[in-house]
């Protein structure tokens, strides 16, 4: 539909703002970059400002502002569970159990439950009035003009609409620590629509919480350090990393329920639990066997919903699908013909979904048929059906990966590259060449006013 311009917001950690215009995204940026405040939380004002005067946009021009999420959190609380440190090792339980730090914790959770006090102490949330004013005191727009969608409804439209699948059915799958009070959903996508399946509560766990707080217990940032993590795991021996394996596991898992959950299996706070867990482990064995961990726990789910709900082209989106050696071993399975993985597929994305779905929720409401576009010609290639590296083998060769090619004669794999890792050669290939150069001096997938998108290494 020929002058339909959306803009998508998200307001958790990496505040970002993206810009839609007749069903193709042209501009995305994060507020970090403005505010030079690593994950910056809140409405994005000043990447909103800096959108619009480059796509020369005046706000009264703006149909729809779509914000990613049913509620938001505060700016200074999100900002200060990432920046302040004290208040971290507080919120997060960074100490060894006590009966009275147990105690306060019971007490303060059934005082949420009936709304007598909030369930952690300095966390809040805005209200919907609040929220909204953000917006209209800003750009001037009209209440009637913002929606808020759901989170997890925006990570997969970000996948399914930007993967270039050209509306072709798709499996498409979400996959985080915790958004709406959900942590992974499986849905079809099929045309201009995503029909939900199942979708996974995260009160009981999430594999992205698992994740981070593993990042916790090795004294690194919850939140932003996972990739090192990931980083890390290649340099555990097969023998300690399949110890910490072990040991993990008791603490958490995949229930194969209907639907399908991730769960802590041991009471108490996470922190002390993996302390505990891997009490005597060295920090390479920790990281490893979390890495393995995790592989094993998203394949598992992944087939799982194959299983269930068909799909041969897979969408990924989410927090924990930046895991791209987890990324490439889904790559493998034999049932897997294509795969995307949105780049930067974090809650940064959802400003891109958001806008996605703000505009075919408004052609809908026009009467017409809307055509979402990927921001880049399709890149998701039918991949090579030689399987290069098998599952024992990826897990054998992980230290030969993260070498350099001079001394292995493979190609070094960066642990902070999200693009999907199964595609052919000729497919990768492709995709460099479309790559423009972001404001940081990286290369981007998008075009350069996107590169101020924050890059996927936090």
């Amino acid at each position: 539909m020929p002058g339909m311009i959306v803009l998508g917001i998200n307001e958790t950690h990496c505040a970002t703002a993206a810009i839609l215009r007749d069903g193709r995204i042209v501009g995305c940026a994060s507020e970090e970059r403005f505010t030079r405040l690593k994950n910056d939380a809140g409405y994005p004002r000043l990447a909103v400002d800096a959108l619009l005067k480059q796509c020369g946009i005046a706000p009264s021009q703006i149909d729809v502002v779509a914000l990613s999420g049913a509620r938001a959190a505060s700016r200074e609380w999100l900002n200060r569970v990432l920046h302040d440190e004290g208040y971290v090792k507080e919120y997060y339980g960074v100490s060894w159990p006590s009966p009275r730090r147990a105690l306060e914790k019971k007490m303060r959770k059934w005082g949420a439950k009936f709304g007598l006090i909030d369930a952690s102490r300095g966390k809040f949330g805005i209200s919907q009035p609040e929220r909204l004013a953000f917006v209209t005191d800003h750009l001037g727009i009209a209440r009637e003009r913002i929606v808020c969608l759901d989170h997890h409804t925006c990570h997969a439209a970000a996948a399914y609409y930007g993967s270039g699948f050209q509306g072709r059915e798709a499996l498409v799958l979400t996959n985080d620590n915790s958004g709406d009070g959900l942590c992974a959903t499986a849905s079809t996508g099929r045309a201009g629509t995503l029909a939900r399946h199942e979708a996974t509560p995260s009160a009981p766990g999430s594999l992205g919480a698992f994740y981070s707080f593993v990042t916790l217990a090795l004294g690194m940032k919850f939140g932003e350090h996972e990739y090192k993590v990931m980083g890390m795991a290649p340099y555990a021996s097969e023998k300690y990393a399949t110890r910490a394996e072990e040991v993990l596991r008791e603490v958490f898992d995949l229930e194969e329920s209907r639907p399908a959950r991730f769960r802590w299996r041991k009471p108490g706070e996470r922190y002390a639990l993996l302390l505990k867990a891997t009490l005597g482990l060295r920090f390479d064995a920790v990281a490893g066997g979390a890495q393995r961990l995790l592989e094993d726990t998203l394949l598992r789910w992944t087939r799982l919903m194959h299983e269930r709900y068909g799909g041969t082209r897979l969408a990924l989106g989410g927090g924990v699908f930046m895991n791209v050696k987890a990324n490439m071993l889904i790559a493998e399975e034999d049932w897997v013909e294509e795969l995307f993985a949105f780049p930067s597929c974090g809650d940064e994305s959802n400003a891109v979904g958001a806008a996605y779905l703000g505009y075919l929720e408004e052609c809908g409401r026009r009467g017409v048929v809307g055509t979402p576009s990927p921001s880049v010609p399709p890149i998701s290639a039918t991949r090579s059906r030689t399987r290069t590296r098998r599952r024992s083998s990826a897990r054998a060769g992980w230290r030969d990966a993260t070498r350099s090619p001079s001394t292995t004669g493979s190609t070094r794999r960066s642990p902070s590259s999200s693009c999907p890792t199964a595609w052919s050669r000729a497919a990768r290939g492709a995709w460099n060449s479309e790559r423009a150069p972001s404001a940081t001096g990286r290369s981007s997938p998008i075009p350069p006013i996107i590169g101020w998108c924050r890059s996927s290494t936090g």
